[in-house]
């Protein structure tokens, strides 16, 4: 492999493990934060129509907004990272001499990967804060309860579903990873071995 050939694979596999701590980061930040917020009752003005039992589910939701939009940026600037370096290496022949195993692994957990990463970024992730945005609205106008009342319904039903794309995507991040920063042979592995003794 050249020394351009190292250091696109070096990048790949940085971004993709990067990536995989931010989206553990974010996922314990959120938790954390929700946890926090429900033992300390905070009260929010200007709030009238929602119970004040219940504030701190609009605290910790306006809080933990911004930790997954800054995790959607953070995943699309990787994604994109990991992707370029990948058809790099493809195109440059750097990966001619690796396993035909590791380089179904590697492009296909890539693949999967941005797949799911794409609907959360384009679907799922956008319909949620738009549910959350009206739910917000509506909780500020203590007049229009039902339209709170549907916001919140709307956005609940994705919850339990959005957890399970943030779960998944994170252990195919670190799964492609992994496969990226693992010798595609006996023989690499040797070679790695001999080169770093």
């Amino acid at each position: 492999m050249t020394s351009f050939g190292r250091f696109a694979h070096t990048l790949n596999v940085v971004t993709l493990l990067v990536w995989a701590g931010l989206l553990v980061m974010t996922g314990i930040t959120a938790a954390t934060t929700f946890v926090t917020l429900k033992s300390l009752e905070p009260s929010m003005a200007g709030f009238a129509g929602v119970p004040q039992r219940e504030h701190w589910s609009l605290v910790g939701g306006m809080a933990a907004s911004r930790f997954f939009a800054a995790a959607d940026v953070a995943g699309f600037i990787c994604g994109g990272v990991a992707s370029v370096t990948l058809i790099v290496l493809a195109t440059s022949g750097s990966l001619r001499q690796r396993s035909r195993g590791y380089i179904i692994a590697r492009v296909g957990s890539l693949g999967l990967l941005m797949m799911l990463f794409s609907y959360q970024l384009l679907v799922l992730g956008p319909r949620m804060s738009s549910n959350l945005t009206k739910y917000w609205t509506a909780a500020a106008k203590s007049e229009d309860l039902a339209a709170m009342a549907r916001a919140k319904a709307a956005f609940d039903a994705d919850h339990g579903h959005g957890s399970t794309v943030l779960f998944t995507l994170t252990c195919l991040v670190l799964f492609a990873g992994i496969i990226a920063a693992w010798p595609g042979s006996a023989q690499d592995a040797a070679g790695q071995f001999k080169n770093n003794s």
